[in-house]
């Protein structure tokens, strides 16, 4: 009953603090808790670690859990499948190496994750050397270049070396058993502390380690290393820094015996060897900035703690982990209005900088302009909307792209495109820029993409793909220099479907382009033939063939927007039959499969 009753006064408290709460440097923080309803395999947890691609670990008495944001998938051992499963189900402490495998230390030996197979392999588990199981036998660490070792009562520290997938024993000149913690910082100097409360410092040589330095602290509690080359080394309540040239100094007695450190957000956070915690500032002066959002934890035995960006993670004895997020004010938001404060429903379709100004495309209300907007962000003021007639063709504006020789290009439901000429500060109507209504007629324009010769790729809803050039006349004015117009015909001469909502450059010269309902084209501008790739004809094929976005990033991969789901594929591979598309929906953790 106790066990449900603590359950319930802590869910009340943070339904009180989860509440956004003010620090200091505008960071507003919130507190969750993760725990049996995220699937935490069991509530004490041991340690925690985040890896490089911002993966939670989490060492329970029963069980590895890794939690991906929003819900914890468990690793337990299988006697079924002990080839393929983790070593033993009481986990005590993550680490990762260089290549980006998972090592995690149990009780009877180390068990090493290989992320990319989802395979386990396990070491030391049937070794006659150690006899009785020890809670704490095995400790792992990791050099600065990546190297995986392990520390063990019985063999001392030894080095994974993953050409032989073994252990290599490393020879310090000293018993094996008498190492109590081991860790290396930034310059990979390996610090030891010893059960006697001696820290011997060495540095790598030819085969091994060299000592050059001995600093006592009699009755020391724990070691911990904090942002690189500083050390921490608590006697009690006494905390000591050692500092580079290797000298011990006391900087504060603190209010209780400490068992943890991180830091985060610029102070110093310790959790006691009995139950809370305590604070302090670069100074090591008590700080009472995260006191409004951690009282919660006051009554609590905080087992280990991980800082990491903009988060604080709380391992708990017997309370899952507790998270705490402090959000920097990165992004600020604006009221539109239409210049005379007249608020009102504004669905905000396109954006770009003209000049120092912002303009902001709507569904229905024109362009929203913010004025010296970009030198001034805290306080914007409002200019004169930009509306239909006297300005553009129509208040449905869905694209605004700065093109060539300072135009403005805007698109909107209204027919052909709209120009502004930063040069001359006006606004140009399609019918006046000469040739343009002797061209095949279209509107709805959604999205413009401009190649390397100054043209403009024009993507509408409806009306097909539309390429033409738009130059300024030697003696005044604007022309149509060429047009083209690409429509749907059931052949490789023209796209899938004519619903057009995105474009992206391709491969040499060629164009991706987005279909509603169609799929995805690749257009050779060469040949003005397109290539389709569906959904549904192949086993790797795209996710859906309701194509909504396009996105090319600087590995070569472009990612592709559906109604189900997000994919992506190497572009280079779409010279080959059958591509492969890798997708992602909200079994994977998205929000919505709406992209």
């Amino acid at each position: 009953m106790k066990k449900y009753t603590f359950a319930l006064l802590f869910s009340c408290l943070l339904c009180i603090y989860l509440f956004p709460v003010t620090g200091a440097a505008e960071d507003i923080y919130t507190i969750s808790q993760i725990d049996h309803r995220n699937g935490l395999s069991n509530s004490s947890v041991n340690s925690l670690f985040e890896d490089r691609d911002h993966i939670l670990w989490i060492a329970t008495w029963d069980g590895l859990n890794m939690y991906d944001g929003s819900e914890c998938r468990v690793f337990n051992y299988s006697k079924r499948n002990n080839g393929n499963s983790i070593g033993n189900n009481v986990t005590r402490q993550v680490e990762e190496d260089g290549r980006g495998d998972i090592w995690i230390s149990t009780m009877e030996g180390i068990s090493r994750y290989d992320k990319s197979s989802g395979k386990f392999s396990n070491y030391f588990y049937r070794d006659s050397r150690f006899g009785n199981v020890s809670e704490k036998d095995f400790r792992l660490l990791v050099n600065r270049k990546g190297a995986l070792y392990s520390v063990s009562r019985k063999l001392g520290l030894s080095r994974y070396d993953s050409t032989s997938d073994r252990f290599i024993d490393i020879r310090l000149g000293r018993s094996p058993g008498d190492i109590s913690v081991a860790i290396f910082d930034d310059d990979n100097r390996l610090w030891i502390l010893d059960y006697n409360s001696n820290l011997d410092v060495y540095v790598p040589v030819e085969g091994g380690y060299r000592k050059i330095k001995t600093i006592r602290q009699r009755g020391i509690y724990k070691l911990f290393y904090v942002a690189g080359r500083l050390f921490f080394i608590a006697n009690g309540k006494d905390l000591y820094r050692v500092n580079d040239n290797l000298q011990e100094e006391q900087v504060v007695t603190l209010q209780s015996p400490v068992f943890h450190m991180a830091y985060y957000k610029k102070q110093y956070v310790f959790g006691n060897t009995d139950k809370g915690y305590q604070v302090y500032d670069r100074d090591f002066k008590p700080s009472g900035m995260l006191d409004s959002i951690m009282r919660p934890m006051k009554e609590m035995t905080i087992n280990t703690l991980c800082a990491s960006g903009e988060l604080l993670w709380c391992g708990i004895d017997g309370s899952g982990i507790i998270r705490i997020t402090a959000r920097n004010r990165l992004f600020y938001g604006w009221p539109l209005h239409n210049g005379n404060n007249n608020e009102g429903l504004h669905l905000v379709r396109a954006f770009c900088q003209v000049n120092d100004d912002l303009w902001v495309g709507t569904k229905g209300n024109g362009i929203i302009t913010l004025k010296g907007f970009f030198s001034n962000m805290d306080n914007p003021v409002y200019g004169s909307p930009i509306t239909a007639p006297a300005s553009i063709s129509n208040n449905y504006v869905f694209a605004i792209v700065k093109g060539p020789d300072s135009l403005v290009y805007i698109g909107t439901d209204g027919r052909g495109l709209c120009l502004y000429d930063m040069r001359d500060r006006k606004f140009v109507r399609w019918e006046n820029i000469e040739g343009a209504t002797k061209a095949s007629p279209f509107k709805f324009v959604y999205a413009i993409l401009f190649d390397t010769d100054g043209s403009a790729w024009v993507g509408t809803n409806g009306e097909g793909l539309v390429h033409l050039k738009i130059v300024r006349k030697p003696g005044g004015g604007y022309a149509l220099q060429s047009f083209r117009r690409y429509l749907f015909n059931g052949t490789a001469e023209g796209p899938a479907n004519d619903v057009i909502y995105s474009l992206a450059k391709g491969p040499g010269n060629d164009l991706w382009v987005a279909c509603r309902y169609g799929g995805l084209n690749l257009l050779d501008k060469t040949t003005g033939h397109f290539r389709l790739f569906k959904a549904f004809t192949y086993e790797n094929s795209l996710s859906h063939n309701d194509v909504l976005s396009l996105y090319k990033d600087g590995t070569g991969r472009l990612w592709i927007g559906t109604s189900y789901g997000l994919n992506w594929m190497m572009e280079k591979d779409a010279a080959l039959q059958e591509p492969v598309f890798h997708k992602f929906t909200s079994d994977d953790g998205l929000p919505n499969n709406t992209i």
